[in-house]
């Protein structure tokens, strides 16, 4: 029998030499000095999901959808669900999620909201049960935080630098810019707060920090968010296209990402190891094409992930909290023909599987498919296309110049050069100090 055959695509020439040809079916990339390359195999991605050994990998807790702020471009109706997660439904979550494992895996448990700090003592509670649960089964466990960080104070920081505990904390840029859509209810400035308490965070080494910035559609200066993530002690970025509920992906100044990609490589030549997403993530899924049937990029949702809500339902993730669910906190972890009927139905409505892009890009968001609100044509990611391209090129640059910095990227290997500590906690001061010459509350 004929095996599928997948003809490569030339996606660009760069230096007026290499040629860059994308393989869609699979992701992988070849550069040449000219040569056409041969078809190859197409890639049976079913096969990475095996239904006998299928298990959930990450377990995310949506603690509450209250929150604290009132940011204009969140997805949340802040302030009208009042509920807040049961120690019922999220220690059973724990216990079930756990002994699933393999004791050779690593458990990951993602912290969420609303505003999770709200309620501090229930974060500290699940870490702390999770942590006990994981080490009666002789199982790693990691924990990742999502907050916007204005709550926090030095003892609940001490408590949570007990364990593998990283942050991810909401930073749009210098004060100005992320004020203007960060809004404190209380009138004052959500950016000084912020800095005050990473004073207090780099106290405690343990204790992993790393940026969420949301890049409006106009943004023309993405290269100054990035400098101010890296003066704060940033070494992993997500900058994120405002989630909104239009169809177009990645709406906004080509130009700016185009800049920001170039300050990037520049990082990483200099020596310095820093993760940017979304850049990071389509360099590794080049580097290692047939490795990813879904994406962690834009998620893994209902694949390797899942949600317990605050309602005690297991949603894909806690943007679905309120809507769908896939299962209850008293039945067990889903199983996978619940999950995957859902996620087929939802997706049934993607453009995606008809994308030359689809194995770097990962597929449209499952919550936006659900809202009506994915990319209804190509054109629809026509900008988002563009950026992957950029991508595709700039991996083509590094791999000519330095093959090595991709290497350590992509190997997580050791970086030459490192912010210290001291720098970093001057470089707060300083602007805490400007702030408060300009008056700034």
């Amino acid at each position: 029998m004929l095996k599928n055959m997948e003809e490569p695509k030339l996606i660009d020439v760069i230096d007026k030499r290499y040629k860059l040809f994308l393989y869609p079916n699979s992701g992988m990339l070849k550069i040449t000095d000219g040569d056409f390359p041969k078809a190859e195999d197409t890639f049976d991605f079913s096969d990475l999901l095996d239904k006998k050994d299928w298990h959930f990998k990450r377990l995310s807790f949506r603690l509450t959808g209250n929150c604290n702020m009132a940011c204009p471009y969140c997805f949340t109706n802040f302030h009208t669900m009042k509920s807040v997660i049961s120690p019922e439904f999220y220690k059973r979550a724990i216990c079930d999620f756990v002994e699933q494992l393999d004791p050779t895996e690593t458990a990951g448990f993602i912290i969420t909201g609303g505003e999770p700090t709200l309620f501090k003592d229930i974060v500290t509670d699940i870490i702390r049960y999770a942590a006990i649960k994981c080490e009666e089964n002789n199982i790693e466990a990691k924990f990742l935080l999502y907050t916007n960080f204005m709550l926090v104070n030095d003892e609940f920081l001490k408590e949570i630098s007990n364990y593998n505990v990283s942050i991810a904390l909401s930073i749009d840029g210098p004060c100005e810019k992320h004020d203007a859509n960060r809004v404190n209810p209380e009138k004052t400035s959500s950016y000084k707060q912020i800095l005050t308490n990473l004073l207090d965070a780099y106290k405690y080494p343990s204790i992993q920090l790393e940026a969420r910035s949301v890049i409006q559609c106009d943004e023309n200066d993405i290269v100054e968010i990035i400098n101010n993530n890296l003066a704060l002690g940033f070494k992993r970025m997500h900058l994120m296209p405002v989630y909104g509920f239009q169809n177009e992906q990645y709406k906004g100044n080509l130009y700016a990402w185009q800049k920001a990609l170039r300050v990037y490589e520049q990082l990483l030549l200099s020596g310095y190891r820093i993760e940017i997403e979304p850049f990071y993530s389509i360099y590794r899924k080049i580097r290692y094409p047939h490795t990813f049937f879904t994406s962690f990029f834009p998620c893994n949702a209902g694949r390797e992930n899942i949600c317990i809500g605050d309602d005690g339902r297991y949603y894909l993730c806690n943007h679905f909290v309120g809507s769908e669910s896939v299962g209850r906190y008293d039945t067990g972890m889903p199983q996978y023909d619940m999950v995957d009927q859902f996620i087929k139905k939802v997706s049934k409505k993607s453009i995606c599987e008809s994308c030359d892009y689809l194995r770097l890009c990962g597929g449209a968001c499952y919550h936006k498919l659900y809202l009506n609100k994915a990319p209804e044509s190509i054109s629809d990611c026509s900008n988002w296309i563009a950026i992957l391209r950029m991508v595709i090129c700039s991996y083509a640059r590094l791999n000519s110049i330095n093959p090595e910095v991709l290497n350590m990227l992509c190997n997580n290997g050791e970086s030459e050069k490192n912010i210290s500590c001291n720098e970093i906690v001057e470089n707060i001061k300083r602007q805490l100090s400007e702030l408060e010459k300009r008056g700034v509350r």
